[in-house]
């Protein structure tokens, strides 16, 4: 009979009748098709959800470490690593990337652990170019310990910090209140001890100052003062301010200090002593206030020469005189002869 459906019964007259097996309720091609295709449909589901597979591997992992009453150790991290590479491998992601990256950071941050960086800056191109003309010669003098960057404002990352093989105190320089803030949360994390100094510029007279590129260029007083982003300013004061309670290593200067003909020296010493730069009979000071003299540093802070129409022009703009009188007073600038100290 073999491979027949159906079974030989013998009858009361002595013939045979076959009859179909009771036991199968389908034909056994039909049941294995179908299973085989309820598998495909199921693994084609499971594909299609990344996710899924991922949150599986993940529960795994949970119940593999709960069954082993040991302690969370490299191997679960290691198991939890490899399960996101997979996973992120079906997404159309480089498993093999991801884990090169992660390994090259992880060196990067072992090298930017041992280095210290000084970052300075304001929002302002005058105090730029007089954190520049000073700090250019700063770096010159060996026993201080100070290496300038090679081109002022360039890239400032972990990358940056970790290609850096000498032992010197890196300057670094940003250009604008939201680069410092950046720089600042993305440096600190990495390198052993960070430094930040910021001068700040009256912003009714930085306003002023642009006067003359309304002689050269088809725009408006009030276009170039929208133009500076001045709003930047306040977020950084008071995180500075905030910080320094707290007795980081913040500290933030005005330009008006800085250009005194009295105090102005004095202020340039109490900087160098807070950078821990060791004076040789006022040297440093000395040094930085030449430098503020050759660029006529008071000069440009208060805009000696300005037309009159240019602060007559501020006031009358009602809207952008109260826009610099809100952000002067979030800066705590009270009046143009009187500037507080911070």
């Amino acid at each position: 009979m073999g491979g027949s459906e159906y079974r030989s019964v013998s009858t009361e007259e002595g013939g045979v009748e076959k009859r179909r097996p009771q036991g199968s309720a389908c034909p056994q091609w039909a049941c294995l098709l179908g299973l085989a295709l309820t598998g495909a449909v199921a693994l084609g589901h499971d594909l299609l959800r990344p996710e899924a597979s991922l949150l599986l591997q993940q529960r795994t992992v949970h119940s593999a470490y709960a069954a082993g009453n040991g302690t969370m150790g490299t191997g679960r991290r290691r198991r939890r690593k490899f399960a996101m590479a997979s996973a992120l491998g079906r997404m159309g992601t480089s498993s093999s990337f991801l884990l090169r990256s992660h390994r090259q950071k992880r060196r990067h941050q072992a090298k930017a652990a041992s280095k210290s960086v000084l970052l300075v800056g304001s929002h302002f191109e005058l105090g730029n170019e007089l954190l520049k003309r000073v700090f250019g010669e700063l770096c010159k003098k060996n026993r201080l310990g100070l290496r300038c960057e090679p081109k002022w404002g360039s890239q400032h990352d972990l990358k940056s910090l970790a290609e850096y093989k000498g032992k010197k105190r890196l300057v670094w320089l940003d250009q604008d209140a939201a680069m410092l803030r950046e720089t600042i949360h993305g440096v600190e994390k990495y390198a052993f001890n960070v430094q930040l100094l910021h001068l700040l510029w009256d912003p009714r007279e930085a306003c002023a100052a642009q006067w003359p590129h309304t002689l050269s260029r088809n725009h408006t007083l009030l276009e170039l003062c929208h133009g500076l982003q001045l709003d930047q300013l306040p977020a950084l004061y008071r995180y500075i301010k905030r910080e320094r309670a707290k007795g980081r290593a913040v500290l933030q200067k005005r330009l008006e200090q800085l250009a005194s003909r009295k105090t102005g020296k004095e202020h340039w010493a109490q900087v160098f002593k807070w950078l821990g730069l060791v004076e040789r009979n006022g040297d440093l000071s000395s040094l930085a206030v030449a430098q503020a003299q050759a660029m006529r540093l008071r000069h440009h802070v208060y805009n000696f020469g300005s037309p009159g129409w240019v602060h007559a022009e501020l006031m009358r703009n009602s809207s952008l005189h109260s826009h610099l009188k809100k952000i002067r007073r979030e800066l705590e600038y009270k009046n143009k002869a009187k500037v507080p100290t911070s």
